[in-house]
């Protein structure tokens, strides 16, 4: 009798030796890659910059509800040694070739306000005049890169005509210092 006993238990130890150890089994930690959905290792976004491919860069807006993007071949910026004037600009082969963003002040996260100097371009002969206060927030800096991301808004005029540009981004601009 003792014989009929043991053999189902004998069956059963391994069985749950097996269970035990198979769901205590740790997964190994992920593989960091370019292209695992994950701001890691040394990227400057999500799967770009760093070590992985460079980030693309664009800037785009919305200038009366029109919406407005910057040819990438001639979007630049630039910063002064002295930490005294931040430019960015803009140009687009489309009713509104330029937008040109200053501010006057330390490049740093955060809102800042835009110097009445910016101004938008809407012809290829006219400039309109900054009208009312305006905004430049950065919210991504690196400075080991020189990479610049953030959003803008602000209103000008030329005479007849009043531009509200709103919804504006700027993405990976790569500035320069002066």
């Amino acid at each position: 009798m003792f014989r009929k006993n043991l053999i189902p238990g004998l069956i059963l130890i391994p069985f749950l030796f097996f269970v035990f150890f198979s769901c205590s089994k740790k997964e190994p930690d992920p593989i960091e890659t370019c292209f695992d959905n994950i701001k890691n290792q040394n990227e400057v976004q999500t799967d770009c910059g760093g070590y992985c491919r460079p980030c693309p860069y664009s800037m785009t807006a919305k200038i009366n509800g029109v919406s407005w993007v910057a040819d990438t071949v001639s979007i630049s910026a630039s910063y002064s040694n002295s930490g005294t004037k931040f430019l960015i600009k803009g140009n687009a082969s489309n009713f509104y070739p330029q937008i040109s963003l200053i501010y006057l002040g330390p490049l740093s996260l955060g809102a800042h306000e835009l110097d009445h100097a910016s101004s938008l371009s809407p012809s290829f002969t006219g400039t309109a005049t900054f009208v009312s206060s305006g905004t430049l927030t950065i919210s991504e800096l690196d400075t080991r890169s020189n990479l610049v991301s953030g959003s803008f808004s602000f209103t000008s005029a030329d005479g007849s005509t009043t531009y509200s540009v709103t919804d504006g981004t700027f993405l990976n601009i790569s500035y320069r210092l002066n």
